[in-house]
C-alpha cells in the first residue's frame, strides 16, 4: 500500500469518527420540532474542537440560544480569503430510535444529520485542522451555522459580519461542483368559511370553493413564470402548493322539521337511532372521536382551508 493511499484510508477513518461525534449530539431544529434541542450543544462541540486544533474561535449569536461557530485560520497576508459553510442543525428525529447511534455499513455511515449535513461539516473541520501549520497568505474562514432547515437565520448572520472573497458550501452533491441553486418564497394563503348543513346554502360559507380560484390563479402564475426568461443553469421561475388542508368535517346531519317523540312514540331519531327531540335550526353532528353533538346553526364551526409552502423558486 502506497503512502497516499495510507494517508487517504487515515482521512476516512477521521471523518467517519467525527461524523459519528457529531451524528450523536441530537440537534434538531426547534422550528422544525419543538421537542429539538436546537445547535448549543454540537456548537460547543464544534467550537472546543476548532479551538484545540488551533484556530482563533468566536461564537455568534444568529438568535437567542442558537450559536453560529466561527474559526479563523489567519494568512499572512497579501492572499484571498476562502469561507467554508456547514450547518449543525437537522431535521427531526422522526420515529426511529436508533437515529442518534451512528452506523456504517459497507462503505455508508448512517445517522440522523450524517448526509445532510455532519459529514460535511466533519471535512472542513478536519481540512482546517490539517492547514492550520501551512503558510496560507488568505484567511481560512470555518462557518459552522444554525437554522439551515428552517430560515437559515445563521448564514444571513455570518453574512452581516463577516465577508470572503469565495465561499464554498459544503451541501451534499455527490461531488459534482454546484454552481448555482435556487431560492424561494414561502406563503400560507388561508379561506375561512362558516360550516353549516347542506340544506341551508344561505347560511353556510364554502372555505373550499373559495381556495378554488386561488389555486387556479397559483397554476396561471406558473404557466407565466415557465414561459418566462430562463438562467442558463436554473431554468425558469416556478410555483405551486405544496399542502393544503383544514376544513370541518359532517358526518351527518339532520335539519327539522322532523320526528320527534310525540311522533314516532319511540322517542328515537329514525335515522340515527338516538333519542332526542330536534327543533328546526339545528342539526346532528359527530364529531372527531364518534360523539353525537346537536347545535343550532350559529353554534357550528368555523371552517378554514390552508394552503401551506406556496412555493416560489
Amino acid at each position: 500500500m502506497t503512502q497516499a493511499s495510507d494517508e487517504l484510508g487515515r482521512t476516512v477513518n477521521e471523518i467517519a469518527d467525527l461524523t459519528g461525534a457529531l451524528v450523536r449530539i441530537e440537534s434538531v431544529n426547534p422550528n422544525l420540532d419543538a421537542t429539538g434541542s436546537g445547535e448549543a450543544a454540537i456548537a460547543d462541540f464544534v467550537a472546543d474542537w476548532l479551538l484545540a486544533a488551533g484556530l482563533e474561535v468566536a461564537i455568534q449569536e444568529s438568535a437567542p440560544g442558537r450559536p453560529n461557530v466561527i474559526g479563523i485560520k489567519r494568512g499572512t497576508g497579501g492572499g484571498r480569503s476562502l469561507m467554508l459553510n456547514a450547518h449543525m442543525d437537522t431535521v427531526s428525529l422522526g420515529k426511529t430510535t436508533d437515529a442518534l447511534s451512528p452506523r456504517i455499513e459497507g462503505n455508508r455511515l448512517y445517522g440522523r444529520g450524517s448526509y445532510d449535513m455532519k459529514a460535511s461539516l466533519a471535512a472542513i473541520m478536519l481540512a482546517a485542522r490539517d492547514l492550520v501549520s501551512e503558510p496560507l497568505s488568505g484567511d481560512l474562514i470555518i462557518t459552522a451555522v444554525t437554522d439551515e432547515e428552517y430560515a437559515s437565520v445563521g448564514t444571513q448572520a455570518i453574512v452581516r459580519d463577516y465577508s470572503a472573497d469565495a465561499c464554498i458550501v459544503t451541501e451534499p452533491t455527490h461531488l459534482e461542483l454546484c454552481l448555482a441553486h435556487k431560492g424561494f418564497v414561502w406563503a400560507d394563503i388561508e379561506t375561512t368559511g362558516f360550516a353549516a348543513h347542506g340544506s341551508l346554502p344561505d347560511v353556510g360559507i364554502d372555505a373550499i370553493a373559495a381556495m378554488g380560484p386561488v389555486l387556479s390563479a397559483i397554476t396561471d402564475l406558473d404557466h407565466r413564470l415557465r414561459r418566462g426568461s430562463a438562467h442558463p443553469l436554473l431554468k425558469t421561475g416556478s410555483v405551486h402548493a405544496s399542502l393544503i388542508d383544514g376544513g370541518t368535517e359532517l358526518c351527518l346531519s339532520r335539519s327539522l322539521p322532523g320526528p320527534d317523540r310525540a311522533a314516532n312514540g319511540s322517542g328515537r331519531n329514525s335515522r340515527t337511532g338516538r333519542g332526542g327531540t330536534y327543533r328546526s335550526g339545528r342539526t346532528l353532528w359527530r364529531d372527531r372521536q364518534g360523539r353525537y353533538r346537536s347545535r343550532t346553526v350559529r353554534d357550528c364551526p368555523r371552517s378554514r382551508i390552508r394552503a401551506s409552502g406556496i412555493q416560489c423558486y
